[in-house]
């Protein structure tokens, strides 16, 4: 009780012609819609009237306009069939999402837009209605866009708004009106201006689907800069009809179109003069399709696993016969983005570290994820009074899980502390005198190779160099100072071999990972002696996801083993949250270590604070130990403790706080998902 609702009527067919909805003939919903539309061109969609639809969705911040909230609307019986669209369930409209708290959240989830005088970003506000607009707003050219804008835009008076505003619920009005009438005042006259971003938005690639019939798509190349394609329906005899979809595009707009030719046996051709264009991607369906490209300038390319479909003599044209299969995690396929986040976490000796970066996504044709990805961030660590600065890049090959990367690291927090090697060094009397100032910089190229359907081979040099600030009261400038402190420069070369069977990579519910790896640093620079070392770590994801609480039991176990002459930041340590949560930061070194973890997850309820999410607890338990030469000892390290996790819209979105103890201290953990 006392929930507010809306109540809609609900558009439907009549009982005979033009008993329907508005005097509708017919009333279809978007699935047997989009079914007519690629059957054949006798059913179009009427792309000035979604567009005006969508421009009002963009003027009230109406941003949840996926396919579920349209219906569609012919009248007459006028062939083609028109359809019109019919928008519903409007509870988005007007809607606020403001504050930090909803700022961070749209990096995970544009579409979390806030209704205010200024237009937000079009990929969050047309973000759910993408594929809609992807389909049926590409037959429209700039200079129709705009003339359905300056439509829209010029029939947005003040007495409308004043009007319509006015009819809202009394106390509704008493509340908010005057906010309300100017904001929408202030978002019609921006609105010229939003109507050109969302054609921006689109333009930049396009798809463009033709139908199960046989077709003929031309595309047209004019003075190098234009690009004219039509799609037609082919009789019997194979002479092409009326085109049912026509656009000039330019290539300072367009850089691609993608052709779906779908069912039938079609034929794509490609003629004109020019040097380049628009590049055209020829998708083939179910039949056999023909290419042929008589122009000057290429920019054509054709994917196709059948024989059948073949390029015609002429200009040769790239043919692609890889098959395709879209990963899960393809998002999307055009298009870019740049991403602002924060970065931060909170341990033993590093204190709280907080930083912030940027991030840009390009995203491309059959590359899956992404094509591209750069990120630039920087953090400072109140405990250790340095930071850490990095910069990542990634680039996918197409329609292939072989990828490329680079990581450029500077660090002051990778080395914080040393107290010398063994498994059974006593606890330091004096926390500052173990403290390690050191500069880390890293420099490592990679490449990644499928060996399996989830398992991937990283391999690649690395280049280190550190710099050790010797301070007289510390451990670490007393003689004989340990191999690797001062200015010490390494080359060697790792190889990672990763297999991933998790649900998700961050608060894993389910699966496993299993990570084996190595490296090797001969004698060059500052390394007097080869030297080298092999680690591995698994982890598993237990969920009795219909059981009360939902207990989620996480099992890590992994180990290091370093052979050769090796330096002391080299060493096979634990003590921190990735091996032992000691307390210390790299408590112990050794030439080998050994260490286990569990963590029992507890889901208690679900919230909605300002946005929805999970809360739970867990408890956590972890075992290890190093090994040296001539050492004996049987000593295992452990602690224990428990803490709370949160995770919001998603599980992937988890923050967790912790408390362990162990022998020596007991310590605070903060941090975006688990320990592992």
């Amino acid at each position: 009780g006392g929930m507010l609702g809306t109540i809609e009527e609900r558009p439907t067919d009549g009982k005979g012609e033009g008993d329907g909805f508005a005097g509708a003939a017919e009333v279809i919903d978007t699935e047997e819609l989009l079914d007519r539309t690629e059957d054949g061109p006798e059913d179009r969609v009427d792309a000035r009237a979604f567009l005006t639809a969508r421009l009002v969705d963009l003027f009230v911040g109406d941003w949840d306009r996926h396919q579920d909230q349209w219906r569609w609307a012919r009248f007459g019986a006028d062939r083609p069939r028109r359809w019109l669209p019919i928008p519903r369930d409007r509870d988005q409209a007007f809607v606020r999402y403001d504050g930090l708290l909803l700022t961070v959240a749209r990096s995970s989830m544009p579409q979390l837009v806030n209704f205010g005088p200024d237009y937000p970003g079009m990929l969050g506000l047309t973000w759910n209605g993408r594929d809609l607009d992807r389909r049926f707003l590409v037959g429209l050219e700039r200079p129709v866009w705009d003339s359905i804008v300056s439509s829209v835009h010029a029939r947005l008076t003040d007495s409308v708004i004043e009007s319509a505003v006015a009819a809202l619920p009394t106390a509704y009005r008493e509340l908010d009106s005057a906010r309300l009438a100017g904001t929408l005042k202030e978002r019609r006259d921006e609105l010229p201006e939003a109507g050109r971003r969302y054609y921006d938005h689109l333009a930049g690639e396009v798809e463009v689907h033709a139908t199960d019939r046989n077709d003929d798509a031309v595309a047209e190349r004019v003075d190098g800069r234009f690009t004219e394609l039509s799609l037609a329906v082919t009789d019997e005899g194979g002479a092409s009809g009326e085109p049912y979809y026509r656009r000039r595009f330019d290539r300072r707009e367009t850089d691609e179109v993608r052709v779906f030719l779908h069912g039938g046996n079609d034929r794509m051709v490609v003629r004109g003069e020019g040097d380049g264009g628009v590049r055209v991607r020829v998708i083939p369906g179910r039949g056999t399709d023909t290419v042929a490209d008589s122009s000057g300038g290429g920019a054509i390319n054709l994917y196709s696993t059948e024989e059948q479909d073949r390029v015609l003599p002429g200009r040769s044209v790239p043919v692609s016969r890889k098959p395709y299969e879209p990963a899960d995690t393809a998002v999307r396929d055009w298009g870019g983005r740049w991403l602002s986040q924060l970065w931060f976490d909170a341990g033993p000796d590093v204190g709280l570290f907080a930083g912030t970066g940027v991030s840009y996504t390009r995203y491309g044709f059959r590359h899956n994820p992404f094509a591209a990805r750069y990120r630039l961030r920087a953090g400072y660590a109140t405990g250790a009074s340095t930071g850490r600065a990095d910069f990542t890049a990634i680039w996918h090959r197409a329609n292939s899980r072989v990828a490329r990367g680079l990581l450029a690291r500077a660090s002051g927090i990778d080395v914080l502390r040393f107290n010398g090697f063994g498994n059974e060094i006593p606890a330091p009397e004096d926390e500052e005198f173990y403290r390690v100032n050191q500069l880390d910089l890293t420099l490592a190229p990679w490449l990644s190779l499928p060996v399996g359907r989830r398992m991937d081979l990283r391999v690649g040099p690395l280049l280190r160099y550190s710099d050790t600030d010797f301070d007289d009261d510390r451990f670490i400038s007393l003689e004989p100072r340990p191999y690797g402190s001062g200015v010490f420069a390494m080359l060697g070369a790792t190889a990672d071999l990763r297999f991933d069977a998790r649900n998700r990579p961050v608060a894993a519910t389910h699966g496993a990972v299993l990570t084996i790896g190595g490296s090797l640093y001969p004698a060059a620079l500052d390394v007097d002696e080869t030297f080298g070392g092999l680690h591995a770590e698994a982890a598993t994801y237990l969920t009795a996801d219909s059981v009360p609480l939902q207990p989620a039991l996480a099992l890590r176990a992994g180990g290091k083993r370093v052979w050769g002459r090796f330096p002391y930041q080299q060493a096979a340590f634990i003590g921190d949250v990735s091996t032992v949560r000691l307390g210390r930061h790299n408590r112990y070194a050794g030439e080998a270590s050994l260490y286990g973890g569990a963590e029992l997850r507890l889901y208690l309820t679900d919230f909605y604070l300002l946005i929805p999410g999970d809360f739970g607890v867990f408890a956590l338990g972890d075992i290890g130990r190093v090994y040296l030469d001539g050492e004996s000892s049987d000593r295992w390290h452990t602690a224990a403790g428990g803490g709370l996790w949160a995770s919001f819209l998603d599980r992937a979105n988890t923050l967790s706080l912790s408390l362990a103890k162990s022998s020596e201290r007991t310590a605070v953990y903060f941090r975006a998902g688990f320990g592992f």
